[in-house]
């Protein structure tokens, strides 16, 4: 006989072997049971203030360069009038400003991030590896 002919045959019943020790649901005679252990919380990580640190120093670059772009335009571009470039000049010196601080802001809190993840490190390696 085939199995399965047409796919409209179920599977051929196997039984299913008696246990090899003792009655069917009792533990193996050689097993110890292992008391359960708590799991120990996850190493705090530094990875956010890293992070944070390289952001901060890319964004006050950036705002570096969004105040330095346009007078580096107008120096290359031959110069010409002065008093309306400034006009022009002033919306890109705001926003590079506001991008420099803001990326100024960020790399303060990646060092401070950093700093405060590095003492709870120490401390975790400490109570869990026995570290001095």
């Amino acid at each position: 006989m085939t199995y399965r002919v047409g796919m409209s045959q179920p599977p051929p019943h196997h039984p299913t072997a008696p246990p090899a020790h003792g009655r069917p649901g009792a533990p193996h005679p050689h097993h110890h049971p292992v008391p359960a252990q708590q799991a120990r919380p996850k190493r705090p990580s530094t990875v956010a203030g890293v992070l944070l640190i390289w952001s901060g120093i890319i964004a006050g670059l950036l705002g570096l360069l969004i105040v330095v772009l346009p007078y580096m335009l107008f120096v290359l571009g031959g110069g010409g009038d002065a008093t309306g470039f400034d006009d022009f000049a002033r919306a890109f010196l705001y926003t590079g400003c506001v991008v420099a601080f803001l990326g100024l802001l960020m790399f303060v809190f990646g060092i401070v991030r950093t700093v405060s993840r590095r003492r709870a490190r120490r401390e975790w390696d400490r109570t869990y590896y026995g570290t001095p």
